[in-house]
């Protein structure tokens, strides 16, 4: 038994499509190039699938990403770096722990969290969640999501 990763870009309301684990890793980690949406952002759905004998059997997690990109569809390092700098400041939030003020809640960690979710993440419609079922179950040759 093992695990897949199986990518879909959203290239506009309403349009999905298959992609490449070698593309969607070139755009992260090289120089390659997606198209990005109109506002800029590149939306990925990654689709984490349970394979037994090289057989699709199951969807263990599925996600919604989106990338800030260039003009010329490369992406947006300064964009990551921000990310990375939220994702950060999330984990080590200081004063979190140390000298608490007495009567005062700590909720910083809740807005970087909140903050780290927009910066990184998409929230697909009711319609695209269907077209994405019919697609890996296209993919998958029976229904497993």
């Amino acid at each position: 038994m093992g695990l897949a990763c199986w990518y879909f870009l959203r290239s506009r309301p309403g349009e999905l499509a298959p992609l490449t684990r070698g593309a969607v890793e070139a755009f992260i980690f090289h120089d390659g190039r997606l198209p990005a949406a109109e506002d800029g952002f590149v939306r990925l759905f990654d689709v984490i699938v349970r394979v037994e004998n090289r057989r699709p059997i199951g969807v263990v997690q599925v996600g919604a990403h989106q990338y800030h990109a260039l003009a010329n569809g490369k992406i947006d390092r300064d964009h990551i770096f921000q990310v990375q700098a939220t994702a950060a400041e999330l984990m080590f939030r200081p004063g979190l722990l140390e000298n608490p003020v007495p009567g005062v809640i700590e909720a910083g960690h809740h807005f970087a969290k909140r903050r780290l979710d927009h910066m990184n993440t998409w929230q697909p419609s009711e319609a695209e969640r269907a077209m994405l079922r019919q697609l890996v179950n296209k993919k998958a040759r029976r229904p497993i999501m």
